[in-house]
């Protein structure tokens, strides 16, 4: 199998070379394809666990890890908990989940906002999200600030085109802003806003019913459904809460038994691994993938550390063959490679274009499971989506690995 393998691969990187590098020949050579982000589902050889529910509405198909709601009631906007809820019918509209559980918010006294408090941890990046959609008005502002309102960030909403409107606001406490707007289910639309905090450990997230964009004048009314605010650079899949917190436990994903391992897709003397993935905050190891014998000592894996480092790891019974280091956002998008053979230069290691300095495994580690989005153990998560990872059963040209990273 590997022979037929490697040789449609030379086939396809011929035809790419020939052509120009053309990706779409150079990807269907691969023996492991994961697109989780197109295919919304999984490959009959991973085994994917749980220790929680999950909530598909709007989901993109993608590799999760943990993450918790901090807000409270998150489709009861009546509640105590959300104060000014008396500006909020209950029950009034089919949600994005298809039941009736989607509550109308209507505001016209100036200044007020249906808002919650939160604690959260000193320093964190925050996205706070709400499914929203128009009814007499097609225009929303939410945003997050500290707890005197003093230092704010606010971004304003068309449910009727389905726009990011005006962004903008001020102090030192909530700063860099970012929003985004996706259309869901039953005619919803799903909002955030993402902050970073500093120097507070509570903030208020706060929505009104607006005017048109860029106003503060309490105008109209909408409909609202599971509201979100999560430790995070991007809103992910929608967790519901009732009277505490929900936490969604990681995603475990895992490939092949022992028993048909190197069979099945994987080469143990040579090979290269691509990943497209988002890493999340944090000063802890963060991976993308691991290919190990479920110790340290012995994997092929790739993991963000503190900063913007992106660690390349080639470790063969303790000794270490690793690539040099690369620097890539620390927060954000990545496509990287990691190719070995036991070869001068073998071990390679690319981050959006960039080749790291190279090395020369004198061994290849014996594996036998494939982890994504945690470490070789099954730990240390990447707090970010993976898109896709494939692997080649055999060592790719440098510049190959370059372009397909870019």
């Amino acid at each position: 199998m590997a022979k037929n393998l490697t040789t449609g691969l030379q086939r396809g990187l011929r035809q790419s070379i020939a052509g120009g590098l053309g990706t779409g020949d150079l990807f269907s050579t691969a023996s492991l394809d994961l697109q989780f982000a197109r295919h919304k589902s999984l490959d009959s050889r991973v085994t994917h666990t749980r220790q929680s529910s999950a909530t598909y509405v709007d989901g993109d198909g993608v590799i999760r890890t943990a993450v918790t709601n901090l807000l409270l009631r998150s489709e009861e906007f009546d509640d105590a908990d959300w104060t000014n809820n008396a500006n909020v019918t209950p029950n009034t509209a089919v949600s994005p989940a298809g039941t009736t559980t989607a509550d109308t918010l209507a505001i016209s006294t100036p200044g007020q906002w249906l808002q919650q408090t939160v604690s959260i941890a000193s320093g964190a990046t925050l996205a706070f999200s709400v499914y929203a959609k128009e009814l007499a008005t097609a225009f929303t502002v939410i945003r997050v600030s500290n707890l005197t309102n003093t230092s704010y960030q606010n971004i304003w909403f068309d449910l009727n085109s389905g726009s990011v409107g005006t962004v903008g606001g001020t102090g030192s406490d909530v700063t860099s802003v970012v929003g985004s707007i996706e259309q869901s289910q039953n005619g919803f639309y799903r909002i955030s806003i993402v902050v970073e905090t500093s120097g507070i450990t509570d903030v208020v997230t706060r929505i009104a019913t607006v005017a048109s964009d860029g106003s503060f004048t309490r105008s109209g009314s909408i409909y609202l459904w599971g509201a979100q605010l999560e430790q995070s650079s991007y809103p992910t899949s929608y967790i519901p809460t009732q009277g505490s917190t929900a936490t969604r436990a990681a995603d475990v994903s895992t490939s092949a038994a022992t028993t048909v391992f190197e069979s099945d897709w994987y080469r143990q003397d040579e090979g290269t691994v691509f990943a497209d993935y988002d890493v999340g905050g944090g000063t802890q190891n963060r991976y993308s993938f691991a290919i190990s014998d479920n110790t340290i000592n012995n994997r092929i894996a790739a993991f963000n550390s503190g900063g913007s480092n992106l660690n390349f790891r080639i470790v063969n019974s303790g000794t270490s063959y690793n690539p040099g280091a690369s620097t890539v956002n620390a927060v954000g998008a990545s496509k990287i490679c990691l190719a070995y053979a036991t070869t001068t230069n073998g071990g390679a290691g690319v981050s959006n274009g960039t080749l790291a300095s190279a090395s020369s495994p004198a061994a290849l580690p014996t594996v036998d499971r494939l982890y994504v989005g945690l470490s070789q153990s099954g730990a240390e998560p990447l707090n970010g989506p993976v898109r896709r990872l494939v692997f080649w059963p055999r060592r790719l040209p440098n510049e190959v690995l370059q372009t397909i990273t870019l």
